[in-house]
């Protein structure tokens, strides 16, 4: 299904992927191997490279990613029914990769793909007026965080604003706090939400795997929920704290409410999930997800059943999780729709004490408002998440 709109919206990824398949990357048996994945990636890296400083860079290759995983990563071949395409040059053999981002060889190596850029804070944005920052947490970590400060409108002394903490997503090893994926947009959310955000830099999996994300965005958490910054001291209502994150970002949102549940000391006001990544249970072994959360969970007990993919191994954890409420934004065709729907009857079923909400947006795919962030539905799912900080939910 999200093969179709890869080609007609990417154009040349599509192409590129089907020249790959007529120039033998497709072995006569038909079968797919991570060499004919890899064949379709180095063109579409070539693309990248090409027009690094061009806004769409992020876009095309999130776009060719989809395009890859909805068409390839079903079908490819295990490890020990690869063709001879999986060894280097240095005679390195692959354990997992994910086109077009992250290729784990067996000797540990990792190798990262550039498809996004990072972009610098600003005093103050030209569109929005919005001053953001960037500080550093743990200098030990080290975990760090941009900050985004939406201009004040009340006479001095200000009113002060919800305090929001924003973990980002993709799957616990790519992408930044600092890339042009979530820059704009939290910039763009702070200044319509007309609150201060704290967007976490974790460190990233395979190079460091779980619960490294996990401890870094508790104590980034804890960091902010003290006020520790002059900006949050002075203009934010630590009352008023939330927490958001999109993807494996939802994923660590959750994780932080169970954790203040059980430790205590924190009060949160709202989670807000979107597109959250979870499992229904234990995937196949060797299927693309419990590979995946293999290579960013290596000591997880149970595959993808793991409590901390599988919200439901831990029901008491649930509900004793902190926070008032909680949203579950999901998309119709999201492959982890189905995992968003059993996260909330959880929820539900848990006996936690918040309100939860479950929103679905019709025909749309995994972080749609990222990546068609000027689309209708971008822009609807905006005002959502909006009403959401600002206590106007109906």
């Amino acid at each position: 299904m999200r093969g179709k709109p890869a080609r007609e919206e990417g154009g040349e990824p599509g192409k590129d992927a089907r020249q790959g398949n007529e120039e033998g990357n497709l072995g006569r048996s038909g079968k797919i191997t991570v060499g004919s994945v890899r064949a379709a990636e180095e063109r579409v890296t070539t693309i990248v490279q090409g027009r690094h400083k061009c806004k769409a860079v992020s876009l095309l290759a999130q776009r060719f990613h989809s395009f890859l995983i909805s068409v390839f990563a079903p079908n490819l071949l295990p490890i020990s029914e690869q063709q001879s395409s999986v060894m280097s040059s240095t005679n390195e053999e692959v354990d997992f990769e994910w086109p077009p981002f992250i290729r784990l060889y067996k000797n540990g190596r990792v190798e990262r793909f550039p498809v996004s850029t990072i972009l610098p804070p600003s005093p103050s944005d030209p569109t929005t007026g919005v001053a953001s920052k960037d500080v550093v947490i743990d200098p030990a970590t080290p975990v760090s965080a941009r900050l985004y400060l939406p201009p004040t409108s009340s006479p001095p002394p200000p009113s002060k604003i919800p305090l929001l903490v924003y973990f980002h997503g993709s799957a616990f090893c790519v992408e930044s706090a600092f890339s042009t994926t979530y820059h704009p947009y939290l910039n763009n959310l702070a200044a319509r939400a007309n609150v201060l955000i704290v967007s976490v830099e974790y460190r990233l999996a395979p190079e460091h795997p779980l619960p490294a994300a996990y401890e870094d965005c508790w104590t980034a958490l804890r960091w902010a929920a003290a006020g520790s910054d002059p900006w949050i001291a002075e203009h934010a209502d630590l009352n008023r704290l939330f927490l958001a994150g999109d993807s494996a970002g939802a994923n660590i949102a959750h994780r932080m409410a169970v954790r203040a549940g059980t430790e205590g000391g924190l009060s949160l006001e709202g989670i807000a999930l979107i597109h959250p990544y979870f499992s229904t249970g234990a995937d196949e072994e060797g299927s693309f997800g419990e590979r995946l959360w293999r290579m960013v969970c290596p000591g997880a007990e149970g595959g993808t059943a793991d409590p901390r993919l599988y919200p439901a191994a831990e029901e008491e954890a649930v509900k004793g999780m902190a926070g008032r409420r909680v949203a579950v934004f999901l998309a119709e065709k999201d492959d982890l729709m189905e995992k968003g729907k059993a996260y909330y009857d959880v929820v539900k079923g848990s006996g936690w004490g918040g309100a939860a909400e479950l929103v679905e947006t019709a025909g749309e795919e995994h972080v749609f408002h990222l990546l068609k962030p000027e689309s209708e539905a971008a822009g609807e799912l905006m005002e959502l998440l909006v009403s959401f900080l600002n206590a106007t939910w109906t």
